[in-house]
Parts: C-alpha cells; sequence; structure tokens
C-alpha cells in the first residue's frame, strides 16, 4: 500500500521525529569582517539542538531582527556542529538605519551526526574588512525609540524530519 505521486510510489510519508524553537532578544554590536578568506563572524550563536537520527532531514527556519546601514554583499553560513553550509540566510540591503529582518531557511539533508551540536549563524566578506550585515543584533529602544523598552527578538525553529519511504 502506498500514495502516489505522480508515477513514483511513496510507501511511507514523512514525519516530524523532533523540533526545538530558539529565542533571543539580547542586544549586540555585531563585528566587522576582517581581509581574511577564512574569517568568519557570528550573527547569532543559537544554541545546542539534539539531532536524534543519523538518517533524519533538519530544517532550519525563522529570522534575525538587526538594525543600521552596513554592507550590500556578503557570504552567509549555517553551522551546524562542525559542519559549514553556505547560504543558510540572507538580508536585502538598504543603506537606511532602520529595522532589517533576516530570513534563515536551510534544509540539511546529509548530516549524519546525532547528539547536541551547536547552531551559528554566520558571514563572511570573502577576503573584504569592514562587512557586517547590519550594526546591531536585536536593536532595542537605546537604537531608535520607536523601538520599545522591550526590544526586539530572533526566533529559528529546528523541525527534524525522517523521509519517508
Amino acid at each position: 500500500m502506498g500514495v502516489y505521486f505522480g508515477d513514483a510510489r511513496q510507501g511511507a510519508a514523512a514525519h516530524l521525529v523532533n523540533w526545538q524553537g530558539f529565542s533571543s532578544n539580547t542586544r549586540a554590536t555585531l563585528a566587522t569582517t576582517s581581509s581574511s578568506s577564512s574569517s568568519r563572524e557570528t550573527l547569532w550563536s543559537v544554541g545546542n539542538y539534539n539531532k536524534l537520527h543519523s538518517n533524519s532531514q533538519l530544517v532550519f527556519f525563522g529570522f534575525v531582527t538587526g538594525y543600521g546601514d552596513r554592507s550590500g554583499a556578503l557570504k552567509t553560513h549555517v553551522k551546524y556542529g562542525s559542519s559549514e553550509y553556505l547560504w543558510g540566510w540572507n538580508y536585502q540591503y538598504s543603506n537606511m538605519n532602520y529595522l532589517r529582518h533576516i530570513g534563515v531557511h536551510i534544509t540539511l539533508t546529509n548530516h549524519t551526526t546525532t547528539g547536541n551540536q551547536l547552531i551559528q549563524l554566520l558571514y563572511s566578506g570573502d577576503g573584504s574588512s569592514g562587512e557586517r550585515p547590519c550594526t546591531t543584533f536585536n536593536p532595542g529602544n537605546s537604537d531608535d525609540d520607536r523601538i520599545g523598552s522591550g526590544g526586539s527578538y530572533s526566533r529559528l525553529t529546528v523541525f527534524e524530519i525522517l523521509p519517508g519511504g
């Protein structure tokens, strides 16, 4: 028995086996990149996720709140444990000193290491110094009175999915 999609049979549906949400409202000024092409700066050290199955896929979905005018082009990276993946998040450049919402969405299909591993959102200038996606991570009312005293938040959700058969 199975479900048919086009001419392919799927014997078992994929299913969610674990998930975890992360949130931060800690304000920080972001570091600028160095001229070293191998240098990485941290946008957000998210926290540890405990991967349960070696054959599962991980889907990271969320956003980072930033503030301020900065660089128009950066390489963006997601690091999970000791593995680094390129282009896991993006942002829209504007030369205005306002809020920025940075989208995060990446699917890791070949990461087989299980257990607690640190998630980090990183950026690099690929040899260009003085670069960063925005000035401030999780801005507050010290950046702009209109943000309010509660500040802003960044959130990331990790879904662990076992593929169907």
